[in-house]
């Protein structure tokens, strides 16, 4: 296996030793630059980080949050191995840089066919193109969202999503009923997450499945006014440089 400069990202410090000595064993060129506990270390890190990473080796719960975030947020952007004592973030996981998703207790065969996996897409694609080898998995449509009510958070299927709407500091998906579940994304992101899902960002407030646009009619200078359903209080406009995507979106 050719060298890597890698970043390990894991609170537990037993778990990130072992983590370590692992990975010293199976690909002893590896160099180690970082050894992270928490979203506040690799914000810092990733931040004043030049050089690039080849690989990120990342539990998932960490004592400040999730690290999904992170590469939600665009803070990381380099394959990725998970490990973590829950499946429940698998589907998740696999919409970044992800080169495989292990559960704890780490099995040291599991771990070496990750990183073997890691250097086939080396080999293939070259080291800078392996990044777009592990995301190639993250390009199908997302199917379901994290949406939370109070302390509470479960899983909203986006075939009942009809729009997502910015309302102040918050994002709110409207289920086909008409129901509002806060979601702990921005609309930018979630517009990412769902390409190739049927949606139109309508404007700076709005995103819209196709099936949720009942009708439009000019909104004068050059704009489009658009109806949905479940109906809305505010009025919905396309601008004039959107326009001809927006017909172009729903004559197809």
């Amino acid at each position: 296996m050719t060298a890597l400069r890698v970043v390990v990202l894991e609170d537990e410090a037993p778990a990130r030793r072992l983590l370590v000595r692992l990975l010293s064993e199976l690909a002893p060129e590896a160099r180690v630059i970082a050894e992270l506990e928490s979203l506040a270390d690799a914000r810092e890190v990733f931040a004043n980080e030049r050089a690039p990473i080849d690989l990120v080796i990342s539990d998932i719960r960490l004592a400040d949050g999730s690290a999904l975030a992170l590469f939600e947020e665009g803070v990381i952007e380099a394959p990725v191995i998970f490990v973590t004592a829950y499946d429940a973030w698998i589907e998740e996981a696999f919409r970044h840089l992800s080169v495989d998703y292990l559960l704890k207790p780490i099995d040291r065969e599991a771990f070496a066919r990750a990183l073997a996996k890691l250097d086939r897409m080396k080999r293939l694609f070259g080291r800078d193109e392996a990044r777009e080898a592990a995301a190639l998995v993250s390009r199908r449509p997302r199917e379901r969202i994290l949406v939370r009510h109070k302390a509470e958070q479960r899983a909203l299927a986006v075939r009942e999503i009809a729009y997502l709407k910015a309302d102040d500091k918050l994002t709110l998906a409207i289920d086909r009923e008409g129901r509002e579940h806060l979601v702990d994304r921005t609309l930018g992101q979630l517009e990412k997450d769902l390409e190739g899902a049927e949606f139109f960002r309508l404007n700076r407030g709005f995103l819209a499945h196709a099936s949720a646009i009942v009708s439009f009619r000019s909104g004068g200078r050059g704009r489009i006014e658009v109806t949905l359903a479940p109906p809305t209080t505010e009025d919905v406009l396309v601008s004039q440089e959107n326009a001809a995507a927006f017909r172009a979106f729903l004559d197809r």
